[in-house]
């Protein structure tokens, strides 16, 4: 499946849109892919009315995933010089730390990152880790198969499904992009 990419720094989601691929056979896997979950999500819903995890556009119809970046602790992690001297205290792991974000972002990120921890999508380019400011640039394009669950809420006058990633693997080059692996 083609892929495009955008981090959400607000909702901090990266959000994937996998596309039909030009290669024949495998459009016709991504074309039962999409039947298969259009017939799930008819299943399931109570409006008539799906959203959010199937849309289309002038190109077709694609797969919208997400991907949470920062889960819950199972322990908060002080915030204070002094609680972070106690013995045995939960320590804060260096990926959310560090965790690269706009200057704009920096307040939300501090709000949440005691209570939560980064979860990256493992996207590696030339044997580094990829930044998230820089996926875009690497990851659109690419081949993909992707392991994802699958949410439902029915939401007053509709339903809502959202494909959550689970696992990333065998990822290809894009028509612009160099090898990439995950």
């Amino acid at each position: 499946m083609m892929i495009s990419f955008e981090f959400d720094y607000v909702s901090y989601d990266i959000v994937f849109h996998l596309t039909r691929p030009a290669d024949h056979e495998l459009a016709v896997d991504y074309d039962a892919g999409i039947a298969t979950l259009e017939a799930l999500q008819k299943r399931v819903e109570r409006s008539g009315i799906c959203k959010n995890m199937i849309i289309e556009d002038v190109t077709g119809k694609m797969i919208r995933l997400v991907k949470n970046v920062f889960v819950k602790q199972e322990k908060v992690v002080p915030d204070s010089p002094h609680g972070m001297s106690v013995e045995d205290a939960p320590r804060m792991d260096n990926e959310t730390r560090d965790w690269p974000i706009p200057e704009n972002f920096a307040i939300e990120l501090d709000k949440i990152k005691y209570g939560y921890e980064a979860e990256p999508l493992p996207l590696y380019h030339d044997g580094h880790l990829v930044e998230p400011s820089h996926a875009n640039d690497v990851i659109n394009g690419a081949m993909v198969e992707v392991h994802f669950g699958i949410l439902h809420w029915h939401i007053g006058n509709f339903d809502s499904f959202q494909a959550n990633v689970e696992k990333n693997r065998d990822l290809e080059a894009g028509f612009r992009t160099p090898c990439v692996s995950l």
